[in-house]
C-alpha cells in the first residue's frame, strides 16, 4: 500500500475514534439519581422518612433541565397530601398540594407513577381523579399549607423548577411529604416506593486518565495529517 494511502487510513481512523469519544460524552449529558427506600405516609402528619434524601456528587456542568419522579405512590385520599422538593441552598419546588377530588370518597392513588416536568401540559387536577403520567409541578389548592420544619418556609416556595436551572448539580436533594388533614379513621394511609431526579446538562467528572484521551487523539490526528501532507508533496 502506498505510504500516502496508509497515512490517510490512519488519519481517518483517529478522526473516527475522536468522533466516537465526543459522541459518548455528549450522550452522557444527563443523569438520573434515585432513592428506592420505601416511605410510609400516615393518615395525618409527616411521612415516616422526613425528608427522604438523594445526594449527588462527582458531577460537573450546570443544570439545563430537571424532572422529579415519584414511583409507586399509593394513598387513599391524595387531596390531603403536600409534596415539596428541596435542593442545595434551600432551592425548592412545590410538586403538588391538594391533588385530586376533595369530596367523599376522594381520590385514591393505586400505585401510580408521577413525573413532574416544567414542559408537561398540565398540573395534577385539584378536583378530579388522576393516574400515572407527566405533570407540571406547582398545583397549590390549599395555599396556606406550609410543610413542617426542617422544610423551608412557605414564603420561599417556587412552583416550577426554574430555581435549579443554571446551578451546579452536586449537593443534597430532599423530598418532604406531609398529610394535612386528620381523618376520624385511618383512611389516608399510604406509601411511596421511591423517587428519582433526572438532571440534564451534567456529566460525571472525568477520571484523570480520561482527561488525556481527547487531547491525545487531536494531537495524533494533527500529526498524521502533517505527515500525510509531507509524503504527498514529496511524491
Amino acid at each position: 500500500m502506498p505510504a500516502g494511502m496508509l497515512f490517510r487510513y490512519r488519519l481517518r481512523f483517529v478522526i473516527g475514534l475522536l468522533a466516537v469519544v465526543l459522541t459518548v460524552a455528549s450522550s452522557q449529558a444527563q443523569a438520573t439519581f434515585s432513592n428506592n427506600n420505601p416511605i410510609t405516609l400516615p393518615f395525618f402528619g409527616q411521612a415516616n422518612t422526613y425528608p427522604s434524601n438523594i445526594t449527588v456528587s462527582g458531577y460537573t456542568g450546570t443544570i439545563t433541565g430537571i424532572t422529579v419522579t415519584l414511583t409507586g405512590l399509593t394513598h387513599a385520599w391524595t387531596d390531603d397530601l403536600a409534596v415539596l422538593f428541596v435542593g442545595p441552598a434551600g432551592r425548592n419546588t412545590l410538586l403538588f398540594n391538594g391533588a385530586g377530588a376533595d369530596l367523599d370518597p376522594g381520590t385514591q392513588a393505586p400505585n401510580v407513577n408521577l413525573t413532574f416536568d416544567d414542559t408537561a401540559l398540565t398540573t395534577l387536577p385539584q378536583d378530579d381523579d388522576f393516574g400515572s403520567g407527566d405533570y407540571k409541578p406547582g398545583l397549590d389548592q390549599y395555599n396556606t399549607d406550609s410543610l413542617s420544619a426542617p422544610a423551608p418556609p412557605r414564603s420561599s416556595y417556587s412552583f416550577n423548577f426554574s430555581p435549579f436551572l443554571g446551578q451546579t448539580p452536586d449537593g443534597t436533594y430532599s423530598l418532604y411529604i406531609e398529610d394535612f388533614l386528620e381523618e376520624t379513621v385511618s383512611v389516608g394511609d399510604g406509601s411511596l416506593a421511591g423517587w428519582s431526579i433526572t438532571m440534564h446538562g451534567i456529566t460525571p467528572v472525568p477520571e484523570p486518565a480520561a482527561l488525556l484521551v481527547a487531547p491525545a487523539l487531536v494531537l495524533a490526528a494533527r500529526g498524521l495529517r502533517r505527515r500525510w501532507r509531507a509524503t504527498t508533496s514529496a511524491c
